[in-house]
């Protein structure tokens, strides 16, 4: 009777140190707008860096995302938009802001994106043609 009394009584401890040994969780949320419109933002993805745990944006721009205690950075994703990273400080509500990037947007096949291209390019020929000549004409 005795042995089962510790066995059980052993049990118990190491029932208790073991949920005790877990993290525990908070929740975070918060609202992630554009830089440009200042509009919300749906489908962007918020991850927890350096685990699997993620979650998404809303079509109002809100998310909530459960983070195990000594996270450090919560990653911020969409597409044609700039990764934003922001360290976890202890405070429930993150509102964050994407900056759209330029680089990805002009690489979309836009029908008239090569024009914008060609034209670019040619200003700056031109542009360097006559910097150069007027350098030129001013040696002599």
């Amino acid at each position: 009777m005795k042995r089962n009394f510790t066995l059980i009584l052993g049990m118990l401890l190491l029932f208790v140190n073991s949920t005790q040994a877990q993290s525990k969780v908070f929740t975070i949320s918060g609202k992630v707008t554009s830089f440009e419109e200042s509009l919300a933002l749906k489908g962007v993805s918020i991850l927890v860096k350096g685990t699997n745990i993620y979650s998404r944006t809303q079509a109002d721009g809100r998310y909530s995302i459960e983070v195990p205690e000594g996270s450090g950075v919560l990653v911020f994703e969409l597409k044609d938009f700039d990764t934003q990273e922001v360290i976890i400080s202890g405070k429930k509500q993150y509102d964050v802001v994407l900056k759209r990037n330029v680089g990805n947007a002009l690489l979309k096949n836009d029908p008239g994106q090569e024009h914008v291209f060609a034209a670019l390019r040619e200003e700056r020929l031109l542009t360097s043609f006559v910097c150069n000549s007027h350098n030129y004409l001013n040696k002599k």
